[in-house]
């Protein structure tokens, strides 16, 4: 089930919260919100982690951390490596220097992550652990839907995070038959004129599967 994120974002009830991140009309930067869809649709989450499909968020991002106690998010990442290549970072790696020397942009939407966690951190409101999910993406044109690389590292990238939930203790079963994903922003219409790219508006979703 999908249900539409309605007044503040703060969440403090939810002691843990797996964030996509991404613009789904960007080709291979819809990584983020698929991996979050593909974790509801493919394994039985406990109600106590919130599973978020933030968008693009920006500064605002702050919204969605403060008071965490544990956060994960997934993004796409820029990195010398084929398509589909997942990497994972701490948060100590996040906001200390940019990549360490490697050449790593580490979230497609840099500097407003790293910025956002240093400012909660300043405030005391940072998630005391933030474990980061990156996947490398083909092509980030305008366009509706992901390559055949990264599409199916979203599915392992799925599976990562659920391994991630069950080291923090929490019991996440993996269905017997997983359900379809709700990619809702491949299923638009689209607008008159124009079948290759629909109209989406931004929104943030919940994905709670039954």
């Amino acid at each position: 089930m999908i249900e539409p994120v309605t007044g503040s974002h703060h969440l403090p009830a939810h002691p843990v919260a797996v964030l996509g991140i991404g613009n789904v009309l960007l080709g291979d930067d819809a990584v983020g919100p698929a991996v979050v869809a593909m974790l509801a649709a493919g394994y039985r989450v406990p109600p106590a982690v919130l599973l978020l499909d933030v968008g693009t968020p920006g500064i605002d991002l702050a919204d969605y951390l403060a008071g965490l106690h544990t956060a994960i998010l997934v993004d796409s990442v820029r990195l010398e490596a084929p398509p589909g290549t997942r990497c994972r970072l701490d948060k100590a790696q996040l906001i200390g220097p940019a990549g360490g020397g490697k050449g790593l942009r580490r979230a497609g939407h840099d500097p407003a992550l790293r910025d956002t966690l240093l400012a909660l951190e300043l405030c005391g409101l940072a998630p005391a652990e933030v474990i980061f999910i990156g996947v490398v993406p083909g092509s980030t044109a305008t366009h509706l839907g992901m390559s055949d690389a990264v599409r199916a590292a979203a599915r392992l990238a799925a599976g990562d995070v659920a391994a991630e939930l069950r080291r923090l203790g929490l019991e996440v079963r993996q269905r017997p038959t997983s359900l379809p994903p709700d990619l809702w922003w491949e299923r638009e219409p689209s607008p008159p004129g124009n079948p290759s790219l629909r109209a989406l508006p931004h929104r943030g979703v919940h994905h709670r599967a039954p």
